[in-house]
C-alpha cells in the first residue's frame, strides 16, 4: 500500500525511526503479516509520544517467554479497555510456564476479569509505576502475542474466556425478558481516542433498526455519547440501560440477556466477543489493525461478524446492510444469523504525488503541521493534500513520509 511504501521510505532515511517502525507494524498486522508485525509493534515503547499514551515504566527484568517457576511475573495492561479484554486470553498460556501471575489493570475491569484463567493476583493499575512488592519479572500485555509467535493459525480463539456473574445475569434477565429479539447497541467509543472521529457513529444513524418488526433495542452506551439518547423519540422504544452499568461486569451481565450486540469498534465489542456472544462490529473504511482486511469474520472472536464501510464515512451503507441481514435473522430466529452480502473493504489510497504543488521551503513544516491538525479534525482528504505539499518541497524529510503513511 501507499502507507507501507512511505514508512519504508522513512526508514531508509532513519533506520531507528520508532514511529515509522510502529506504523509499519500496524499495516503488517492489518494485512496478516504477523511475524514482522509483532516485532515492529514493540517499537511503541520508543515512540516520542508513548510517554503520554502510557507513562508507566517498570525497573524489572523483562519476561521473554521462558519458564519462570518459583518467580512472580507482573503483566500490566496498556492502552485501552478493549486491548486488555482482547489479550488477557494469553494469560493461561503464561501461567502454564511458571509461578505466580499478577495482572495489573484498571479498576473498572477487575470484576469482569475475575473469571479469566491464569491470574493468581489482580491489582489496580498504578499511577506512578510502582509494581507490587516482590515481583521478579514484568511484561506488557500486548507483547504476549509476539512472545508466543502468534500467527493466523495459532490465535487462541476459544471463547468464552470471560464469564458474567450469575447473580447479575439473573438481575438483568428480570428486567430484559420478553418475546422480542433483544439487541444491545453501542454507537461510540472514547472521544479522547485519536481516531474516534472515524470509528464512532451517532445514535441517530441506528434508528433505521427501530423500524424492523419484532425487534427491541437497548442502549448500552456509556460516556458523553450517551447524552444522544435525549434526542431520540420515545416512539422508537429504545431502552436505556446505561445509567445502571457501573463497570464492565454489569455490562457483561446485561449483554448475556441479549440476542445480539451491535457495536462500533470499542471495548464493548471485545467484551461481547470474549463472552462468546453474537456480536456485529461496525467498522470504518480504514479499520484498526486487529480487524484486518477483506473479511467479514474475526480470527480473534468466532461469534463476531464484521460490517465494513465501502467508502470513507459511509455509515448509511453499513446500516442498510445491517438492517437487511437483521430482518432475515429475526424472521428465521437463527441465533448466528443468515449469510449476508460481504461488505467491501478494499482501501484506496493515494501516493505522495497527490496534488504535488511546489511551496516555499519555509512553509513545508507549517503545511505538515496543518495536515496533522486536519486529520485530528476528521478531514483526511485535506490532511493528505497538505502533507503531500510538504513532501513535494522537502522529499528528504522522514517525518513527512511517516505522517503521509499514517494518513493513507
Amino acid at each position: 500500500t501507499a502507507a507501507l511504501a512511505n514508512y519504508e521510505k522513512a526508514l531508509e532515511f532513519i533506520p531507528e525511526f520508532a514511529e515509522a517502525h510502529f506504523n509499519r507494524a500496524t499495516i503488517d498486522l492489518l494485512q496478516g503479516n504477523f511475524s514482522r508485525g509483532w516485532r515492529g509493534y514493540e517499537w511503541r515503547f520508543k515512540k516520542r509520544h508513548w510517554q503520554d499514551v502510557y507513562p508507566i515504566r517498570y525497573k524489572l527484568p523483562r519476561w521473554d517467554g521462558s519458564v519462570f517457576r518459583g518467580k512472580r511475573l507482573l503483566v500490566y495492561g496498556e492502552q485501552g479497555f478493549g486491548d486488555t479484554i482482547q489479550f488477557v486470553r494469553y494469560l493461561p498460556r503464561v501461567k502454564a510456564l511458571g509461578g505466580t501471575v499478577i495482572l495489573e489493570t484498571l479498576n473498572s475491569l477487575r470484576a469482569c476479569l475475575q473469571s479469566v484463567d491464569g491470574i493468581d493476583e489482580m491489582i489496580d493499575q498504578s499511577a506512578v509505576g510502582a509494581p507490587a512488592k516482590g515481583c521478579d519479572l514484568v511484561v506488557p500485555l500486548l507483547s504476549l502475542p509476539g512472545i508466543f509467535g502468534t500467527d493466523l493459525q495459532s490465535i487462541p480463539a476459544q471463547t468464552p474466556y470471560l464469564h458474567p456473574e450469575a447473580a447479575k445475569v439473573a438481575y438483568w434477565k428480570k428486567k430484559i425478558r420478553g418475546s422480542e429479539f433483544n439487541v444491545g447497541l453501542v454507537w461510540a467509543g472514547n472521544p479522547d481516542q485519536e481516531n474516534d472521529h472515524m470509528r464512532s457513529m451517532a445514535l441517530s444513524d441506528f434508528m433505521a433498526l427501530a423500524d424492523i418488526p419484532g425487534l427491541r433495542l437497548f442502549g448500552l452506551q456509556k460516556g458523553p455519547a450517551a447524552a444522544q439518547l435525549t434526542e431520540i423519540p420515545a416512539t422508537t422504544g429504545l431502552v436505556n440501560l446505561g445509567p445502571e452499568l457501573e463497570d464492565f461486569s454489569d455490562t457483561a451481565a446485561a449483554m448475556a440477556n441479549m440476542d445480539l450486540i451491535i457495536s462500533v469498534c470499542t471495548a464493548t465489542t471485545h467484551l461481547a466477543g470474549a463472552l462468546g456472544l453474537p456480536v456485529w462490529t461496525l467498522l470504518s473504511h480504514a479499520p484498526d489493525w486487529r480487524w484486518m482486511l477483506g473479511r467479514d469474520d474475526s480470527p480473534w472472536y468466532p461469534t463476531m461478524r464484521l460490517f465494513r464501510q465501502d467508502t470513507a464515512g459511509d455509515w448509511a451503507g453499513v446500516i442498510d446492510e445491517v438492517c437487511a441481514v437483521l430482518s432475515n435473522l429475526i424472521k428465521s430466529r437463527v441465533p448466528d444469523g443468515e449469510p449476508g452480502k460481504k461488505a467491501g473493504s478494499s482501501v484506496r489510497v493515494k501516493g505522495p504525488n497527490h496534488l504535488k504543488t511546489p511551496v516555499p521551503p519555509d512553509r513545508a513544516p507549517d503545511l505538515n503541521q496543518m495536515g496533522i491538525a486536519a486529520l485530528r479534525d476528521g478531514d483526511p482528504e485535506k490532511a493528505l493534500t497538505l502533507v503531500a505539499r510538504a513532501l513535494a518541497d522537502d522529499s528528504q524529510n522522514p517525518q513527512y513520509f511517516c505522517n503521509f503513511g499514517r494518513i493513507c
